[in-house]
């Protein structure tokens, strides 16, 4: 199996959430309990069924067949099984990002910002939103994975993204500004008033090199987040919060994916 020359940019495990322990058992017993005795009963199942075919028709198959179709199923199954496997990967990665991300921004509530995770909308999820008297921030994190060597630093010139000096990308940006678009709008359609929201993406793990202002998009390690939220002038009164909050919280309530 080719090796890779990445790795994941989060090196300590992210901190439980509230009942991980019997989200875990849950995820076992569907899983991994429940799926093995289905698949064990169906397997005795189709050995019956085709024991009583052959008694039947009075007829035995052809070993060869069956072996060729066991050599081609067994490698499609391969197959599956390894693309899972890097499927599998890659969203935990991407949860580990999302949870440390989460983690940091909790802190935030001591000093009276809202924070909320994960918001699902028709076709796409929201990771992070943040509420406070200096606005509203529309969070998008993106986990992505690290060389083993060499410098580990995204620069970001106010209209792309580029890893290394090498790969370059628009595409979180246009991610970050589309979610903070859709929060606008939601708030204006949902209250009535129309007010700011700021996009930011995070890069857990990466070094961060602005060769612009930070201004229109935000684009942070999130250990440096608190900090420009710090600097923020403060643009909402807590009514504004109060209001903001509760048709955030009423959208997350009532959404039903």
């Amino acid at each position: 199996m080719k090796q890779t020359n990445t790795k994941s940019p989060i090196q300590e495990k992210p901190l439980r959430y509230p009942a991980q322990s019997l989200d875990e058992k849950l995820e076992k017993l569907i899983n991994d309990d429940a799926l093995m005795h289905i698949l064990g009963a169906l397997v005795f199942i189709l050995l019956a069924i085709s024991s009583w075919i052959f008694t039947l028709l009075k007829t035995f198959p052809n070993p060869m067949i069956l072996t060729v179709a066991a050599v081609i199923v067994t490698a499609h199954s391969i197959y599956k099984v390894m693309k899972l496997k890097k499927e599998i990967r890659m969203y935990k990665q991407g949860r580990d990002g999302e949870r440390e991300v989460g983690m940091n921004l909790e802190l935030l509530r001591e000093k009276g910002i809202k924070v909320y995770h994960d918001i699902l909308c028709k076709d796409f999820n929201i990771d992070h939103i943040l509420v406070g008297e200096q606005g509203i921030f529309v969070i998008e994190t993106k986990t992505y994975s690290k060389p083993i060597k060499g410098k580990c630093e995204i620069t970001y010139d106010g209209k792309t993204l580029s890893y290394d000096g090498d790969k370059k990308s628009d595409k979180p940006l246009s991610q970050a500004k589309a979610n903070a678009t859709w929060v606008k709008n939601y708030i204006k359609n949902s209250s009535g008033k129309d007010f700011d929201a700021k996009s930011v993406v995070v890069f857990p793990g990466w070094f961060i090199k602005s060769t612009v202002p930070q201004k229109n998009i935000w684009v942070l390690n999130p250990k440096g987040l608190e900090t420009f939220i710090s600097n923020t002038p403060c643009s909402l009164s807590k009514e504004d919060v109060y209001l903001i909050s509760h048709r955030i919280e009423m959208y997350i309530r009532n959404f039903q994916k």
